[in-house]
């Protein structure tokens, strides 16, 4: 990713540190050169975006409403199990929170698509980006 987004880029921590848990979190999240945030999601073959519960509705990976709770979930996660963490990994998932709290209207969301043909040779890679601005949720 660091031809993407520069040889400067850094790679955030995504994953709850010290945990196995692999749902209600984003794949990847890197900084870029002009310290813009990105959210990759991965997704595999013909895989779909997943999707979540929100007061009662379903919303989709990509949406505003799913970014949203995912970023929420993630603060949840790091209040209840901040105890646990060493110094370094409170430090290193606080900075993550914040960058996406202070960008959370400039955030870029995108999902990283690998395709496989019907041999199941990997055929190529798509990537598709989505407008998560809070400003862009539909009620």
């Amino acid at each position: 990713m660091k031809a993407t987004f520069g040889p400067n880029a850094k790679r955030l921590q995504s994953a709850y540190p010290g945990s196995k848990q692999k749902n209600r979190q984003f794949d990847q999240i890197w900084q870029d050169e002009q310290g813009n945030i990105h959210i990759l999601e991965a997704k595999g073959g013909a895989s779909t975006l997943g999707a979540a519960k929100l007061d009662g509705e379903v919303v989709q990976q990509g949406s505003p409403a799913y970014t949203s709770k995912v970023i929420g979930e993630m603060n949840k996660w790091f209040d209840d199990n901040m105890d646990q963490l060493t110094r370094q990994q409170k430090r290193d998932y606080q900075h993550t929170l914040d960058m996406l709290d202070e960008q959370r209207d400039t955030l870029q969301y995108k999902v990283v698509r690998q395709h496989i043909n019907d041999g199941g040779v990997p055929t190529g890679v798509q990537v598709t980006g989505y407008d998560v601005k809070p400003s862009s949720q539909r009620y």
